[in-house]
């Protein structure tokens, strides 16, 4: 995979505030909320040749173009989310730009440029939480699994932040335009190839939960939106996939949860009279991809649709996905200390909670035979998991942490 990274590399501080110690790369209001959120922003641009060769209103018009910000900025700031994805920004300092126009001192911007010279479009993300390592991205090219020519994703980015103990790796993306064009299905398919692949290399095999989100710029084939319409197309099947050797890494769509009439987040004006007819011309484009393992903290689902999509700053609405955190309680069963590793220090800290009192901070990793009681054969089974290379332990694990399938009284910390 060819990959590349933003610079420079920065370091992050840790700060004490009171009795309570945390990250000061994490800004956010409320450490038990976890809010992202994914918005085009219809050409964030400044104004300024060179902007590309595509057409828009505010083009070489730096007055128009600033006040365009403005304008994406007003619909933003009633959000409050903590991380923000946005297609079709310039570049950095526009992106910037906008944070500053959002007055939010919480928010710092990264992007790392793509490869669209005929837009000139990026993506980018707004985040009161900084990575922990700059961004990168993938220039991968690859086909469709059903075939067809190899496509490349020219805009991209993977971001692996870090919230409390949960290791994320958001992977942002804007694909191939026109959605119900059928011949741009396969192109699509094969860009969400690349895009699977990548969120494999920089996600799964890392430990890391995955968020995919952006404009995918494709329906969902299972859940129809606003306008009654589903797509045969792939893409968006192939992505929830991630890597196939397993199902625990499968990536879960928050808009089921929504009516069929709240699943939308873009106009189409199928028409072609100008005029905004309803729900028939709503779809459902921009999507929050969520590790199955976060479902279950996903508190409220909601578009942003008050304003008109024709006369407004952008026929897309904003989407925001909120979790409540402290409803989480992810382990590896087996991985008592937590070091995403499964070894014989493992078994030791099961023997010195038993008989020396030491405590086990996640009774459940510990619980490794999954028996709804920690005991000398949980030892034993991680010993011999370790050393024999027996059946691998009861879920959730080996590869990502999850939440206990199993009914008992243990419990691990969120």
């Amino acid at each position: 995979m060819l990959s590349s990274r933003s610079s420079p590399l920065f370091a992050l501080a840790v700060c004490t505030s009171f009795a309570l110690r945390v990250n000061c790369a994490d800004r956010r209001h409320d450490l038990h909320r976890l809010a992202i959120a994914t918005f085009n922003a219809r050409f964030l641009f400044d104004g300024v040749a060179p902007e590309g060769e595509a057409s828009f209103p505010w083009k070489q018009d730096p007055s128009a173009a600033r006040r365009h910000v403005r304008e994406i900025a007003a619909i933003l700031r009633p959000l409050d989310a903590d991380l923000v994805h946005i297609s079709e920004v310039e570049d950095l300092d526009t992106l910037k730009r906008l944070a500053l126009e959002i007055g939010d001192s919480t928010y710092r911007s990264y992007l790392i440029s793509g490869r669209d010279q005929f837009t000139r479009q990026n993506v980018g993300l707004l985040t009161r939480i900084d990575p922990d390592l700059p961004l990168t991205r993938t220039d991968e090219w690859s086909a469709s699994p059903r075939g067809g020519e190899r496509q490349g994703v020219p805009k991209n980015y993977a971001a692996r932040v870090t919230v409390g103990s949960l290791r994320l790796t958001f992977i942002g993306a804007h694909l191939l335009a026109f959605p119900e064009d059928p011949e741009r299905w396969p192109r699509r398919e094969g860009q969400a190839e690349a895009l699977r692949r990548f969120a494999v290399e920089e996600g799964t095999r890392l430990g890391r939960l995955v968020i995919i989100l952006g404009d995918l710029n494709d329906l969902d084939p299972d859940w129809p939106d606003a306008s009654g319409r589903r797509t045969q197309s792939d893409v968006l099947r192939i992505l929830r996939e991630v890597d196939r050797s397993g199902p625990d890494d499968d990536l879960w769509n928050p808009m089921s949860t929504l009516r069929q009439e709240q699943r939308f987040t873009s106009f189409v004006d199928r028409s072609n009279n100008g005029r905004d007819d309803g729900l028939d011309e709503r779809s459902l484009t921009d999507h929050i991809l969520l590790s199955q393992a976060l479902a279950t903290a996903v508190t409220n689902v909601e578009v942003f649709s008050g304003y008109d999509p024709i006369t407004g700053p952008s026929d897309h609405f904003p989407l925001k996905v909120t979790l409540d955190l402290a409803q989480l309680r992810l382990f590896i069963r087996g991985d008592v200390n937590g070091d995403l590793r499964i070894d014989t220090e493992d078994a030791v800290q099961i023997l010195h909670g038993l008989f020396a009192g030491d405590a086990l901070d996640c009774q459940d990793a510990a619980d490794a035979n999954d028996d709804g009681r920690v005991d000398l054969s949980d030892a034993v089974r991680v010993l011999q998991q370790t050393n024999r290379g027996d059946a691998g332990l009861p879920p959730p694990g080996p590869r990502l942490p999850g939440g206990d399938p199993s009914e008992d009284v243990l419990g691990c910390p969120s």
